[in-house]
């Protein structure tokens, strides 16, 4: 497996982007209605299962021989990490959008360090500011 080689083409970018805007509306809705408790399921589940979707790269990356890490360290974390975005839905009520956010603004830390051979620059960018925006979504909600 060679995912570095293969190019991002723009179907990456536009359902990347895309995926920010329930995060940001959501956000943008808690503020406006903070006291409605539906805004906030919603955003808590989108977040788990965008996080959960994201770690499914870490199986990916598994595979590829250039890996900077450990097989069993890369799947362990993320079988980890889905666990715990499946916390955030089952203890809603104890689980603040700040643990959320710091959870979204440690994965591009995270990627570089352990999938910086195995995808591309440009990838980890976008996965960076896709990540980052997250994160600032969930701390924005956080306020409300």
């Amino acid at each position: 497996m060679q995912v570095k080689n293969k190019q991002m083409v723009r179907y990456h970018y536009i359902f990347g982007f895309a995926g920010l805007i329930p995060f940001i509306s959501l956000a943008a809705a808690i503020n406006y209605q903070p006291h409605l408790d539906l805004w906030q399921n919603m955003l808590t589940s989108y977040a788990a299962l965008i996080f959960s979707f994201i770690v499914g790269l870490y199986w990916l990356a598994s595979f590829d021989k250039k890996l900077n890490a450990p097989v069993a360290l890369v799947l362990w974390l993320s079988i980890l990490m889905m666990l715990w975005s499946w916390l955030w839905v089952v203890f809603e009520e104890h689980i603040t959008f700040w643990m959320i956010a710091i959870s979204f603004l440690s994965l591009p830390l995270l990627e570089a360090k352990l999938f910086k051979n195995v995808f591309s620059r440009e990838f980890i960018k976008m996965r960076l500011l896709l990540s980052a925006t997250a994160g600032m979504s969930l701390i924005w909600a956080n306020f409300a």
